[in-house]
């Protein structure tokens, strides 16, 4: 988590004092933030049903959160697309650089909790 905070603050820092800006984000970077609080709340709804020890209700909203991050990799991969597709390759000035790479980053950081959550589910099978 620190590191992304540090990332951004690095971003914000270049897009503010560079003069460049963000003059365009992708939509799908939008829909993929509403992807993010969405697949938050839900996390918190799975650690309830861990406490009730419902193993039932358990899997499902494993499944669920499996769910939610391949819709949320899809939206990553689709804002690169249209990032690309606007001219904005990854070798952009820097402040569309470190947007690449923050959410190259988060994609990184996904993988390890969807490998983490399948561990999860096989053991609660």
């Amino acid at each position: 988590s620190m590191l992304f905070v540090g990332l951004v603050a690095v971003l914000m820092n270049k897009a503010g004092f560079s003069g460049q800006g963000l003059q365009y984000i992708p939509k799908w970077f939008a829909f993929s933030m509403l992807i993010l609080i969405w697949g938050s709340y839900r996390i918190h709804a799975v650690l309830k049903w861990f406490d009730a020890e419902n193993l039932f209700t358990i899997r499902k909203r494993l499944m669920e959160l499996l769910l939610i991050a391949l819709i949320f990799s899809f939206s990553q991969v689709f804002g690169w697309m249209e990032l690309t597709n606007k001219g904005i390759p990854l070798n952009s000035p820097m402040v569309y650089a470190l947007l690449y790479i923050i959410s190259g980053l988060h994609l990184a950081h996904l993988a390890g909790g969807v490998i983490w959550n399948a561990i999860i589910l096989i053991k609660v099978q």
